[in-house]
Formats: structure tokens, sequence, C-alpha cells
């Protein structure tokens, strides 16, 4: 058995906090920071979804979905009543506004309702890239998922969602940039890398959007989930989020919860087929939520 994803996850943060430098941020708020750090989870263990405080669920499915079917209109998000684009989003039409001269039409709260209404473009990020690679048809998901069923001994099973050439469309450029899958003994391992890791909100959403990922791909190819390999770049604790990680690393973890998915995933001839149906979460029964601010 490997080590439990909350013990994996102290580990992370002691190791940022011993060892970090004090940086400055694009946010302002300020960082310690640790470059260059590498996690490993076993998903045979269970669904490694934190224990030690409860993890936003609900709006990973919903943007792992987003990106999976390569939508990147906001209303898909807030249709299901996930706000975690919003913020960028609007900083996003602040800026096209700025840029034509235009003075802001909408509060931020207007523009919420506005984009329920009439949606919002959050340019061509993740789930675009990885399904239209440069508007040009290449589709890198399929094309490494049928590779895996012909060819799983590729070296070649890799989906990159940085693309430099549309920085200036996106809403946010990509945290996690790259993707790749490795096949041995019947089992798929995921490794995604990461240029800028926030530990405590962005961490646990990544974990559990590539797992999610990693068991929908395996059952698409009739494989067993294997280990999820993270690779941080710029790992950091932003300075308002030290004594929340503080309440959090003082509580015992949880049994972990199970991922089952439907029987239709098995059929599935193209992963955006996927809805929310097809994704249940077993037995979570984490410690409560701990609040605190997000830097933008």
């Amino acid at each position: 058995m490997g080590k439990h994803v909350d013990l994996v996850y102290k580990d992370l943060v002691f190791k940022v906090l011993e060892e970090g430098v004090i940086k400055g941020d694009r946010t302002g708020t300020g960082t310690i920071s640790l470059f260059g750090n590498q996690i490993e989870i076993d998903l045979q263990d269970g669904f490694p979804l934190l224990t030690t405080k409860q993890v936003y669920w609900k709006g990973v499915v919903a943007e792992t979905i987003m990106f999976l079917k390569g939508i990147t209109n906001l209303k898909f998000l807030l249709d299901q009543n996930v706000d975690i684009w919003t913020r960028d989003a609007y900083k996003k039409y602040l800026k096209e506004m700025n840029e034509h001269s235009h003075t802001p039409t909408f509060t931020l709260d207007e523009f919420r309702e506005d984009a329920k209404v009439n949606g919002y473009d959050l340019g061509k990020i993740y789930g675009s890239i990885w399904r239209d690679f440069n508007n040009d048809g290449t589709d890198q998901l399929m094309n490494v998922i049928n590779e895996i069923k012909v060819n799983p001994d590729s070296r070649r099973l890799k989906v990159y969602s940085a693309n430099p050439s549309v920085a200036h469309t996106q809403t946010l450029p990509p945290c996690h940039d790259a993707f790749q899958f490795y096949v041995r003994d019947g089992h798929l391992d995921c490794l995604f890398q990461m240029r800028s890791s926030d530990v405590f909100h962005g961490w646990s959403f990544n974990v559990s959007s590539y797992s999610l990922i990693t068991h929908i791909i395996a059952e698409m190819t009739s494989l067993k989930v294997g280990k999820l390999i993270g690779q941080l770049g710029d790992t950091h604790i932003y300075s308002t989020h030290l004594d929340a990680l503080k309440e959090q690393c003082g509580r015992d973890p949880k049994e972990l919860p199970t991922l089952k998915l439907s029987e239709r995933v098995k059929q599935f001839r193209d992963i955006g087929e996927i809805d929310f149906d097809d994704i249940e979460l077993l037995n979570y029964n984490p410690h409560p939520t701990i609040k605190a601010p997000q830097a933008f």
C-alpha cells in the first residue's frame, strides 16, 4: 500500500514550510515557495480526495467534465452553480473592456448573472487545447486514448495543456501544463506536471481531477488504475493560508472514499460522452471545510 493522500499532502506542506523561500507573486499576497517537488499516490488504495478537510467535489467533477468535453463557456459551470472560474473570467472581461477603451458594463455580480444567460468564453483553456490543439482538429486526448488501446508501450502518451500561441486568449495560462500516461502490468499510471501549485486551494483539485481522468481512461481501455505522480514546479503556500494549514495538518486522516463509474463508460467511443450521472463518489466522510481567502 502507498501512503495515505493526506499524509502525502502533510509531508509536502511541511517540506515547503521548512525549505521554502519567501517570494512575491502576481497577486501581491506573498508566498513561501519551494521549486521542484514530486508526489506519488497509489490509486488502488482508494480515491485520493483529502479527508482532513472537505474538498469541493462538485467543483472538481464539473471542471473535469468541462475539460474532457473541450468546453470553454463559463455558462457550463454556472449552470451547475459552480463559481470557481467566475472571478478570473471577470478579470478577463475587465481587461477586454480596458483594451477597447470601454467603461465596464457589469459589476462582478452582474457579470455572473449575464454569463448564466448569455455565456462567456474563457478563451482557449485546458479542454479546448486537449481536444482541438490549435483550432486545427488535433484531438490530443482521444489520440492518446486510442494509442493506449493499440500500442500501450508507447512513450508518446502525452497531452499538452500549454500553447503559447494562444496564451493571449486565455482567462489564465495553464497551471497544470501537461500530463502523460504509462501502462504496466495491466495498470494505467498518470504523471501530471505543474508550473505553479497552490498548496492549500489548488493541489487537492488537481490531484482529484487527474485521478478522475485516470479512472475514466482506465475504464475505457480495460486497464486498472495504477499510480498518480505529480511533478510540481513553483509549489507555494500563500501567507494568508498558514493558519488554515496549521489547523488542517493537526487533523487525523480518515478512510478514503471510492469512485464508481457507470457501466456505459466502458463503451465510450469518445471521452466527451462523460456526464455527471456517470460519476459517483462513495463513502466520503471528511473533516469539515476550512475557509481561507483565494488569491486573485
